[in-house]
């Protein structure tokens, strides 16, 4: 027999707690090392890319530094000659040193900022003016040779971004004459940089501090020149200030970027690339160790299910040996023809109540009931007959009686009623009950038997429990001195037996006229 779903419960849930513990601890260190190597990518990532983006601010830095100096000997050289071919015989030493044709290019405006000359000869007689211009007014205002580096802004001619370097030219009486400009290609730093750096993953790139892209090695080609870039998250800002708060809308939380700013510029080098190609890597690690943590807790979870499984048989047959255990000990106190107690059960609850009287002065009731004429019924009707009525008086008499009380068959036709904590008080309503519904069940079955009863409230201590039952015997068989066929009360106190006082005579109660069946002609008393 499988034990009860309260009891499989009751066993089951320590290995439950035990896989929840192992799955909680599986699954709690595969989810510290995934978001643990997620973080250590990012960090990793991170670091590269504020590296990268400081070695490309160097790289803008020495190259503005480079286009300063030879605009210093460029000013130099024209205050001293005042010849306009100067630029001209420059041009060479251009084409030869410069990067790109943005850095080819050397102009001349006068002081109202109109183009004079130039060392690009398609670009000289061009009417260009640069009279509005931030930096062409920084640059007149400025003395002692100061270089002005303006915002950076679209050359029309080749389409792309520049950065302009501007000087103040001064007339021999030191008023101004003019500026002397040229430019710095960013996209040609850039793609320099990073042909030099070809094994760096991050995507590096020039931008102002509003975000405009002037160069970006990953699709410089694709995006136009001064178009916003993504990828600024406000965290991984690296500058400061009004740069900060200049790039305060330039955001993108699935990018890691590093910044940082070229000093006396407007330009900030970056450093990017996405998440999604950072964590490429991590994410098979990811994918690794999740299915490392499920290999280890099925491997946990079957020994657990096996000790389990085990455990539940064990359980189950211990309660078939308990069942049987049980069936066999009601077996050994049970009267297997009437289903009542035995005589051995009978004892037993005996001596408890006895010892319960001496112990506490708890009383008692005992009754003890006998079938009138019961052997007539057999050798009339047969001992089936007999076994249906012994079966039926068995059931009237549990019917009668309290969960607490024992009915008991003490052999052949003699049964006794047991009643712990019962009392003289209390005593006649339960056995009239019974005597008047064992009457009324044989009288319907036609039965010639009748019933003579005593019952005893031991409310004082007897020496021994036998003496009970040798007592309310003596009772008993008074009732069928005196006729048969009824029930006679008396109580034990004071070490002797007292007629009941609710029957002051001790009378027996007899059943109704018509009850019953007639005694037999030559009937002995032991009937």
């Amino acid at each position: 027999m499988r034990a009860s779903p309260l009891r499989r419960l009751r066993l089951l849930w320590p290995y439950a707690l035990l896989w929840l513990v192992a799955a909680g601890a599986v699954g709690g260190y595969a989810w510290y090392e995934v978001a643990s190597s997620r973080d250590r990518e990012i960090a990793s990532g991170r670091y590269e890319a504020e590296n990268l983006a400081r070695v490309l601010q160097q790289e803008v830095a020495h190259g503005v530094e480079g286009v300063e100096r030879t605009l210093v000997m460029m000013k130099i050289l024209y205050e001293r000659t005042r010849d306009p071919a100067v630029l001209l015989g420059l041009a060479d030493a251009f084409n030869a040193g410069a990067h790109s044709e943005i850095e080819r290019g050397a102009v001349r405006f006068d002081r109202e900022g109109r183009l004079v000359d130039s060392t690009d000869r398609d670009q000289r007689g061009e009417a260009i003016s640069i009279a509005d211009r931030p930096w062409f007014r920084a640059a007149r205002d400025r003395r002692e040779g100061e270089i002005v580096i303006g915002e950076p802004s679209v050359i029309h001619e080749w389409g792309r971004m520049a950065i302009p370097l501007a000087i103040r030219v001064d007339a021999p009486d030191g008023a101004f004459d003019g500026v002397l400009v040229t430019s710095l290609d960013p996209e040609w730093i850039v793609h320099m940089f990073r042909t030099v750096r070809v094994g760096e993953r991050p995507e590096v790139g020039l931008i102002d501090r509003e975000g405009r892209l002037y160069a970006w090695s990953a699709s410089a080609d694709a995006l136009p020149p001064g178009a916003s870039v993504a990828g600024v998250p406000r965290s991984a800002i690296t500058i400061t200030g009004e740069e900060r708060r200049a790039l305060r809308d330039v955001v993108d939380l699935d990018s890691v970027v590093a910044l940082s700013a070229v000093p006396r510029t407007g330009i900030v080098a970056f450093a990017s690339f996405s998440l999604d190609r950072l964590l490429v890597d991590q994410r098979h690690y990811a994918r690794a160790i999740v299915a490392f943590a499920l290999l280890t807790l099925a491997s946990l979870t079957l020994p657990i299910a096996l000790v389990a499984r085990r455990s539940l048989r064990e359980v189950a047959q211990r309660s078939r040996l308990e069942r049987g255990f049980r069936a066999e000990r009601e077996y050994a106190r049970t009267d297997p023809l009437t289903g009542a107690a035995n005589r051995r059960a009978f004892e037993a609850a005996l001596r408890a109540c006895h010892a319960a009287l001496a112990a506490s002065g708890r009383p008692f009731v005992l009754a003890i009931v006998d079938i009138d004429r019961f052997k007539q019924l057999n050798d009339t009707h047969g001992h089936s007959v007999g076994d249906a009525a012994l079966r039926r008086i068995a059931r009237t008499l549990l019917g009668g009686v309290r969960r607490s009380d024992m009915v008991a068959r003490l052999g052949g036709d003699e049964f006794a009623v047991l009643m712990p904590a019962g009392d003289a008080w209390s005593m006649r309503r339960p056995f009239d009950a019974m005597f008047t519904a064992l009457t009324v069940a044989v009288a319907g079955a036609g039965w010639p038997i009748s019933f003579s009863i005593g019952v005893i409230a031991f409310e004082g201590p007897i020496a021994q429990p036998q003496e009970a039952t040798a007592l309310a015997d003596k009772l008993m068989y008074e009732v069928k001195a005196s006729g048969r066929n009824g029930v006679r009360y008396a109580v034990y106190r004071e070490q002797r037996l007292h007629p009941d006082v609710a029957g002051a005579d001790a009378s027996v109660k007899r059943a109704p006229a018509g009850w019953g069946a007639p005694p037999a002609e030559g009937e002995t008393r032991a009937s």
